[in-house]
């Protein structure tokens, strides 16, 4: 896969599952993330030099358009042979984020993020999430909404 097809790319990994965002819960989107991760390899990223890796990330938010809590996995990829003028055009996030109603206990809770590296560092990651409060917030209950978003990170 090429880093400007990883939506698309997604898009069918997840419909190659039967499934969709309209059914996606904390513990599928962890596990589709990571999936799409180790058995689909973006093959223009500089592997050596951290071109592609996943970040957990939660917290409760507000990005206009009313606080929610989110959970949310996300693929970094950059891009090799980008010309040094335009190192922003390098960095792409595909993610997948889980969004609730938030409440006293995510606000106690706070956001954090954990990274993961490279394939030799997922077990570890899914350790992590299925470890964290923030998991064990999620899974007690729906999300109202999932989005998946692929944009330019630099």
């Amino acid at each position: 896969m090429r880093t400007a097809d990883s939506r698309d790319a997604f898009e069918e990994f997840l419909a190659s599952r039967r499934g969709s965002l309209d059914t996606i819960d904390a513990s599928s989107a962890l596990q589709l993330m990571i999936d799409f991760y180790i058995g689909v390899r973006a093959d223009d990223v500089d592997l050596e030099n951290g071109g592609d890796m996943l970040v957990f990330q939660w917290g409760t938010y507000d990005w206009g358009s009313g606080p929610s809590f989110q959970y949310d996995v996300t693929r970094q990829l950059i891009s090799e042979g980008i010309d040094e003028d335009d190192t922003d055009d390098a960095f792409w996030q595909l993610s997948l984020t889980l969004h609730y109603v938030p409440t006293a206990e995510t606000q106690a809770m706070g956001g954090g993020d954990h990274w993961c590296a490279g394939l030799d560092r997922v077990d570890e990651f899914r350790k992590f999430i299925r470890d964290s409060a923030a998991t064990a917030l999620a899974r007690r209950a729906a999300p109202r909404r999932v989005e998946l978003r692929f944009e330019p990170a630099g």
